[in-house]
Formats: structure tokens, C-alpha cells, sequence
């Protein structure tokens, strides 16, 4: 598969084989429907999926599936450059939702392929969506630009789930521009609210880059800001921004 070496995204969707299209294997076994200098369009079955993600995929492990997938050295496996492998687990990460709508179909029908499209541009942007191969009416939609994915921070919610407690956080931006933040820690029974919490919320905000992190490195981030170790039993993160868009996973 022909690798690009600017900046990239990517789109991630699922697709039954045409006819039509004439493919062709590369080194990682999966089918190349396009490649050019501004596009590649690669397709995996689900038993490359398992290979270079070293799962099974199952109804009941469609969580860890999808983590594998929202990680960027998954992609390197398979066989995709730091760049686009990062574009890829980014896109995966920005829309669980739908990531775990696609498993579920790919799990029931083997016949479905995973797409993924690659795009040279300046910035790193990505889009995701689920289509029939065939489906002219369904086309893949041109990725946004970053700034257009995300938009601006309206809403923050993080809930770390613990043996001994919980620790909560939460950060709206009213309409009117004033802040509402809270804070809760039932490991050093640590509780804040109104400017104490928000100035804590908001130091935390600086060290997230939400344009180029993977749901990963936010995890580690938020775990190395509020001074927490990892050992959690749950951690559920959710971001709202301006333009609709939202940033929301969970990991056990």
C-alpha cells in the first residue's frame, strides 16, 4: 500500500466486496481498491482485523476490539506509517458510537470489509461513516478540518471509578460565558466547586490536545494531571463541543 508522507486522515468504514473492482493484495494480505499520490483505499476482512489487533472478534469483545482499533501502533502493524496510523486510531477514537455499530455488523456478516481511506492534506483531519460498497447513494464524505471536527469546548465530564472511590470531574460553559465546573475526589475526600475547581479543570485542559490525541493519551493525561494511578476499575471520558460534535469512550 502505497504510504503518503504529509499530513493525513482517515476515514474508517465498512463495505462489501464489488466485482467491480479490480484489487490488489499487498504485503499485509489486504485488497487496495485505490491508491494514488492524494488517496489510498485499503479493505481488511475481519481475520486481518484479528491478526494485527491479536483478538477475536465476538460480540463479546466488540469493547476491546474497538480499543485496539483506537490505538495508533495497531495501525503501525498493519503495516501504516506513525502518520496515518495515528490519523486512523484518532478518527476511531472520535466516534466509538459508531465504531461499535460497525463491529457489531461486521460480526454478523462476514462478508463486510473494514475500509479504511487515507488522504494527504496539510492537516490531519478524519471522518467516519458505514456504507454498502455498492450504495451510490452513500458515498464517503470528504473529511472535515480538524478545527471543523472539533470545534470549541463546551462541556467536560470525566468519572474514574476506583475500589477505595470515585473521582469526578465536570466543566460547562454557559451561554451567557460563565464557567460551571465541580470537582470530587472520594480518595483524599477532596471536594471543589465554582473558581477553585474550575482553575484545576481548566490546568488540566491545557495538557489535552484534542486535534492530535488518541482516547490513550487523554486517559494518561487526565491520570497524570489529577495525581491518580491506574488501576482503576472504570474510566468514562465525554466532551462536548460547540459544533454538535462530540469526543466520548470508556475504558475498563
Amino acid at each position: 500500500m502505497k504510504k503518503l508522507a504529509l499530513g493525513v486522515t482517515a476515514l474508517v468504514t465498512a463495505v462489501t466486496l464489488s466485482a467491480a473492482i479490480l484489487p490488489v493484495t499487498t504485503a499485509h494480505a489486504a485488497i487496495t481498491v485505490e491508491s494514488s499520490a492524494y488517496k489510498s483505499v485499503t479493505l481488511f476482512s475481519v481475520e486481518e482485523l484479528e491478526t494485527f489487533t491479536g483478538e477475536t472478534l465476538t460480540s463479546e469483545s466488540i469493547t476491546s476490539f474497538y480499543n485496539k482499533l483506537a490505538t495508533a501502533s495497531t495501525w503501525e502493524t498493519a503495516d501504516y506509517s506513525a502518520k496515518e496510523a495515528k490519523a486512523i486510531a484518532l478518527d476511531f477514537t472520535r466516534n466509538q458510537s459508531k465504531a461499535d455499530s460497525l463491529l457489531k455488523k461486521l460480526v454478523k456478516n462476514n462478508a463486510l470489509y473494514m475500509k479504511i481511506v487515507v488522504l494527504n492534506k496539510a492537516s490531519i483531519s478524519a471522518a467516519f461513516d458505514i456504507q454498502g460498497y455498492n450504495d451510490s447513494n452513500n458515498q464517503t464524505p470528504e473529511p472535515s478540518t480538524p478545527s471543523e471536527v472539533q470545534g470549541t469546548l463546551e462541556e467536560l465530564d470525566i468519572s474514574i471509578e476506583y475500589k477505595q472511590g470515585d473521582v469526578e470531574l465536570s466543566y460547562e460553559v454557559k451561554s451567557n460565558g460563565k464557567i460551571k465546573a465541580e470537582y470530587e475526589n472520594e480518595l483524599t475526600n477532596t471536594e471543589m466547586s465554582g473558581t477553585k475547581a474550575q482553575a484545576k479543570i481548566e490546568s488540566l485542559l491545557k495538557k489535552i490536545d484534542f486535534q492530535n490525541m488518541d482516547k490513550n493519551q487523554i486517559l494518561q493525561v487526565v491520570l497524570k494531571e489529577l495525581n491518580l494511578k491506574d488501576n482503576y476499575k472504570e474510566f468514562e471520558f465525554e466532551a462536548e463541543f460547540t459544533n454538535n460534535t462530540k469526543l466520548e469512550f470508556k475504558q475498563k
